[in-house]
């Protein structure tokens, strides 16, 4: 029967640590703004397709509200009101 030992002592290592080193440089860039007016008849289009979605949306819900109200007044009247 054989007994080693072997002491390692962390405070006797004095190399240094490894390590990874990144060095970025960034390159210079240019923004080119152009502004163009849009005609009047894209101005038009956009705005009514504005409108008539809203009306689509309110027309929906105007059925669901008028439906919900309409179905608890016939379970009101048969007594069924839950």
């Amino acid at each position: 029967f054989s007994v080693y030992e072997y002491p390692q002592h962390s405070h006797a290592v004095h190399e240094p640590l490894p390590k990874a080193k990144f060095h970025y440089q960034p390159s210079p860039m240019q923004i080119t703004v152009n502004e163009t007016r849009t005609a009047f008849y894209e101005f038009i289009t956009s705005l009514m397709a504005i409108v008539g979605g809203v009306y689509s949306v309110m027309g929906i819900a105007d059925g669901v509200l008028f439906n919900s109200i309409a179905l608890v007044k016939r379970k009101l009247e048969l007594g069924k009101q839950g």
